[in-house]
């Protein structure tokens, strides 16, 4: 299965499932849903912020390989890790920094294989 028809699939399961929420929510007066039309307005909105990127997502994903793809998978966590250390000043263990310098470790080293066999193969055997 593609990775459009996944997601259209998890939206169909999910969304009864958040509809209902949203409508007991507004039954027992915990959420603005049907009073206050901005807050409806952004909810319905959030769904086109997190479906457009993940669809984006989707259909760049099928064009690079499997290999680059999982490399870059750990870019967002890392830009969040690096975010809550220097800018928001979060308390940095010792556990974190060995653990997020081995990940990145083991990335230095699927890299590196990574390039070495790309150039151990001849030019006329990748075509």
């Amino acid at each position: 299965m593609g990775a459009i028809e996944g997601l259209a699939i998890e939206t169909m399961v999910l969304a009864p499932l958040c509809l209902g929420w949203l409508v007991l929510k507004g039954m027992d007066g915990t959420l603005a849903f049907g009073r206050d039309h901005h807050i409806d307005l952004l909810l319905v909105l959030s769904a086109l912020v997190t479906s457009v990127p993940l669809m984006a997502f989707a259909a760049a994903a099928r064009r690079i390989p499997y290999s680059t793809l999982g490399v870059l998978q750990y870019v967002a966590p890392s830009i969040v890790f690096l975010l809550g250390i220097l800018v928001y000043h979060e308390p940095l263990r010792p556990a974190m920094m060995i653990a997020f310098v081995l990940i990145w470790l083991g990335l230095v080293v699927f890299t590196a294989d990574m390039l070495r066999r790309g150039r151990a193969v001849p030019p006329t055997a990748m075509e």
